[in-house]
């Protein structure tokens, strides 16, 4: 009997992990990003481990384009000109002024209700929460490559 809810137990680990950002943390890569390009704005997404989803991350589309997936304990940026922006997912849209130089960050949400059962508040947060917030995540963007 021990031996069986031992069994059980990893398995739930395993469940629960297959959803989890799992690459190098933001201290890791931080020195390793790209300076802006000037003209140039940066926008993170992300998405606190503490927020599960079963639908395994949704799509994020900025101005209609696909540019990430939200993963929890997650983060992913972009680099963009200055501009206006839409950033676009299943279940609400949050357009901005992206400024030259300026960082945006925005947390994904998966929220649960009757009418919407998979869908994502999209949130903008003030940078130094968004700073704050980014240390404690993994990077979930495309192949990371160090150096």
């Amino acid at each position: 009997m021990a031996r069986m809810r031992r069994l059980l137990a990893i398995c739930c680990v395993c469940i629960i992990m297959q959803g989890c950002a799992s690459g190098p943390s933001y201290r890791q890569i931080a020195e390793e990003m790209p300076t802006l390009a000037d003209g140039q704005g940066r926008i993170f997404f992300l998405q606190s481990a503490g927020y599960s989803d079963s639908g395994g991350g949704h799509e994020v589309r900025l101005n209609g384009f696909y540019v990430g997936k939200s993963v929890p304990g997650g983060f992913f940026y972009v680099d963009r000109n200055a501009g206006k922006y839409a950033v676009h997912c299943a279940s609400g849209t949050l357009r901005f002024t992206l400024e030259a130089g300026q960082t945006k960050y925005i947390e994904l949400v998966p929220t649960v209700y009757a009418d919407n059962p998979s869908g994502v508040r999209i949130v903008p947060i003030d940078s130094r929460e968004g700073e704050t917030m980014v240390k404690k995540l993994s990077y979930s963007g495309g192949a990371y490559r160090a150096g």
